[in-house]
């Protein structure tokens, strides 16, 4: 599990691993390229008297599932009976990021390869100065991408295979990273390409033969989910963002058949995007207002955001779908210009 370093691309950054993470892209290293995450392994536990614990992350019944610790001048991520990951260099100061994963014994490699790249690094990378949320992507015909966001069960997966499997490429189905590099434009780009469904939405966006998705993989050994893994794409590279989809929760959709498209604007949609970033620190109240206005200048304000109902039924994926694309191509709205749908 050790044999490395190798190198990958995540976002922005090279990360140099000491471990495979066939998730990624590869990267060619001649030596020349500079590396701005470095991950290493080690299977020495933390000194405990050095941590001074800040955060905890709960599930809906309650349960811890994430710890922040200070740890010197860096902090410490201690998922509970599973891992814990040191992580130094996220200052001005400083050229690389360390992440140095201190894995409970047996920890399964698949488990451990979730935890640094669904959790760790999408927070590392909005510490850094990133703009990354929780969402799903796809690429539409003119180049241009559409996002789905939203909380866990909320249905970014499904909507994201769905899509793919009508002609719209999956760009990533968790963690995006959104930028604005011109005063016009925002771009979007994924952490990596695959998607994670629970069994009845694998069996149920899949089960005709002519849409078998290929090979699947456990995305880790405590959950059900599985990984479908999907042939390499483009994912990595930003792409002009069209607009921006929130989807509501389930509990609050309207009844089978029914789907609902509403424009958010103002406070309402910069208050859903920060709900749903990613945080490392987040008791860091500079940053975190850093996060808010970034999110109200740079993004809400030049990509339309809208509210997604619709009653969780894959029968009515079609017309969800064609409801997506028909918003899209609506040319009244002044952040269309022509035809970006299709």
């Amino acid at each position: 599990m050790t044999d490395g370093p190798f190198y990958y691309r995540i976002f922005d950054l090279t990360l140099s691993s000491a471990m495979k993470l066939p998730e990624l892209p590869a990267c060619a290293s001649d030596g020349n390229n500079h590396v701005d995450v470095q991950f290493m392994l080690c299977r020495e536990s933390i000194n405990p008297d050095t941590l001074r614990w800040y955060h905890d992350w709960e599930l809906d019944d309650g349960e811890i599932c994430l710890s922040g610790a200070y740890s010197g001048d860096g902090y410490l991520l201690r998922f509970p009976e599973l891992a814990d990951f040191q992580i130094d260099g996220i200052t001005a100061d400083s050229n690389v990021i360390s992440i140095i994963a201190h894995p409970e014994e047996e920890l399964p490699t698949e488990t451990l390869r979730h935890l640094l790249l669904d959790q760790v690094i999408p927070r590392v990378a909005a510490q850094r100065g990133a703009l990354v949320v929780h969402g799903s992507a796809n690429l539409l015909a003119s180049g241009q991408a559409v996002a789905f966001l939203g909380e866990t069960g909320f249905g970014k997966s499904t909507m994201a295979v769905a899509m793919h499997q009508r002609g719209y490429a999956l760009l990533g189905d968790d963690c995006l990273a959104m930028a604005a590099p011109t005063d016009e434009e925002v771009s979007v780009t994924a952490s990596y390409v695959g998607a994670r469904l629970i069994e009845d939405s694998l069996e149920a966006l899949f089960e005709s033969g002519d849409a078998a998705p290929g090979d699947t993989a456990p995305v880790a050994h405590y959950s059900d989910k599985a990984r479908i893994v999907l042939p390499p794409s483009n994912a990595t590279d930003p792409h002009a963002l069209a607009a921006i989809f929130l989807l509501n929760d389930p509990q609050k959709n309207p009844h089978v058949g029914a789907v609902d498209i509403a424009r958010v604007t103002g406070a309402d949609s910069v208050m859903t995007l920060v709900g749903n970033a990613f945080q490392l620190d987040v008791t860091d109240q500079q940053h975190l207002t850093w996060q808010f206005m970034a999110f109200g200048s740079d993004i809400v304000s030049k990509v339309p955001v809208f509210r997604l109902s619709y009653a969780r039924d894959y029968d009515g994926l079609d017309a969800v779908c064609e409801r997506v694309l028909a918003q899209l191509k609506k040319g009244s709205d002044p952040f269309f210009v022509g035809n970006i749908g299709s």
